[in-house]
């Protein structure tokens, strides 16, 4: 159903461990763009560019469990809040 506010991997799909064999996952993640407010009436007369960015995307360790890690540790991989 769209749209989507929340980033997630389709299906919730979860890869099995240490098959050898290649598994592929699809997923969602969500942006936005955040405008100036030139004018009262938006009526696209004046030309605008985003002033911000924002993105959602899942945390590491979320990946990591679907792609077959069922130990991944969330401190270790996203813990540190650095990853820009």
């Amino acid at each position: 159903m769209f749209p989507h506010h929340l980033p997630q991997i389709l299906d919730w799909k979860t890869c099995p461990p240490n098959t050898g064999s290649p598994c592929t996952l699809k997923g969602w993640t969500v942006s936005e763009n955040y405008y100036d407010k030139i004018s009262i009436a938006d009526t696209g007369a004046f030309a605008n560019s985003a002033r911000e960015f924002k993105a959602k995307i899942m945390a590491t360790q979320a990946i990591q469990k679907h792609a077959g890690n069922p130990n991944a540790n969330f401190d270790k991989l996203d813990g540190d809040k650095n990853h820009c």
